[in-house]
């Protein structure tokens, strides 16, 4: 994500978790999933449903951005053009 997409994604996140400090860096294409760094979680990623209800929006954690690089790599690996 990037420019006016990404600041439009954050500032949702914003209104729609105002309990959370969510930054998104990106997104899965085909559904609303969103990868963020959040605020005193030490440097984990975390996977948010955007627009789930508050308190439903967690959809994975990884310990780290390497952890999530890699499942994602392997879901571009998966996908093959078959959505």
């Amino acid at each position: 994500m990037e420019n006016d997409n990404l600041r439009a994604r954050y500032e949702g996140l914003k209104k729609r978790y105002p309990t959370r400090e969510l930054i998104p860096f990106a997104r899965v294409d085909g559904n609303d999933d969103i990868a963020c760094w959040e605020k005193n979680k030490n440097g984990k990623i975390i996977i948010i449903h955007d627009y789930a209800s508050e308190g439903y929006e967690n959809v994975r954690e990884f310990d780290n951005f390497w952890d999530w690089l890699r499942s994602a790599l392997e879901a571009t690996i998966e996908y093959d053009g078959e959505w």
